[in-house]
């Protein structure tokens, strides 16, 4: 998370009106009333890999922040597309993408790259005063082609955040993934 500046980042009051057009009661439902200290949502949208990770958790290890995390089984990026709109609608101070692991399989690294680039186009002009970042797909240690399939698609992705000036984050705490039949998702973790 640090990538995306969410650890030590001061919070003010938000105008009646953006310049995004969302209404005050958008604007609201970005923002989190918690014993008169305003805290910043970040959403963070996925894929099931990101199906165990608390909101509640994280939002309770950091006091300036409320954590909301949307998980979308079996999505791919073409229907993340669809599944992101009310999220952005509600105009969250960030916004993070876990996505493309569905679409390992059947695109083309570079492929995935720019729909995930579309994605983050589309957060933009949606809701400009989101901050958008993304999180790198975890390295498989059960499938030799689809981890190296993994790794350019995140040298892709790194490579465009660092042009467009948008945070990536690497997951290198998170050493190796073994996804299994019985749990595909972010609770199997080796190394």
């Amino acid at each position: 998370i640090r990538g995306i500046g969410v650890t030590g980042v001061q919070t003010c009051a938000l105008p009646i009106s953006s310049s995004n057009g969302h209404t005050l009661a958008e604007r609201e439902a970005a923002e989190i009333i918690n014993g008169g200290t305003v805290k910043n949502v970040v959403a963070i949208v996925g894929d099931s890999m990101v199906k165990d990770v608390s909101g509640q958790r994280m939002s309770a290890k950091d006091p300036d922040h409320h954590f909301v995390v949307k998980s979308i089984a079996g999505a791919n990026l073409e229907d993340i597309e669809d599944y992101i709109k009310p999220q952005v609608r509600r105009a969250p101070a960030k916004l993070i993408l876990h996505v493309g692991t569905n679409d390992v399989k059947k695109l083309s690294p570079q492929a995935i790259a720019n729909s995930t680039m579309n994605l983050v186009a589309q957060v933009r002009d949606n809701s400009p005063e989101t901050n958008v970042g993304i999180a790198a797909l975890l390295v498989r240690s059960d499938n030799s082609s689809l981890a190296s399939k993994i790794k350019q698609v995140n040298a892709i992705l790194k490579e465009y955040c660092n042009l467009k000036k948008i945070p990536f984050l690497s997951n290198s705490n998170i050493k190796t993934y073994i996804s299994t039949p019985e749990d595909p998702n972010l609770t199997k973790k080796a190394g």
